[in-house]
């Protein structure tokens, strides 16, 4: 059971050092990747790409949606730490 217990310490220390480093980047993209983390976190039931797709093209005021971004800019923007499972259709966190 140690060992188990310094993996998952390993795992938070590298989801960290995801976390520093997206907060680095550009505002644009450090803005959409936190849009698209707190989406995924705080969803009740795992989101479709194309729901995840619509919420994050949604600013406060907008009358209708500007675009669609494609499945693998939102998963590579979020570096390591969102997945799109193909066969499901959803997005979620790798761990």
């Amino acid at each position: 059971m140690l060992g188990n217990g310094n993996a998952e310490k390993r795992q938070t220390e590298r989801r960290q050092v995801v976390l520093d480093w997206l907060w680095k980047r550009c505002p644009d993209v450090k803005d959409l990747a936190f849009r698209i983390l707190l989406w995924v976190f705080n969803a009740k039931r795992p989101l479709q790409m194309n729901e995840l797709r619509e919420l994050v093209c949604i600013e406060i005021g907008d009358k209708d949606i500007k675009h669609h971004l494609k499945e693998e800019r939102l998963v590579d923007v979020c570096e390591s730490l969102v997945v799109y499972d193909n066969s499901t259709g959803t997005v979620r966190f790798t761990h």
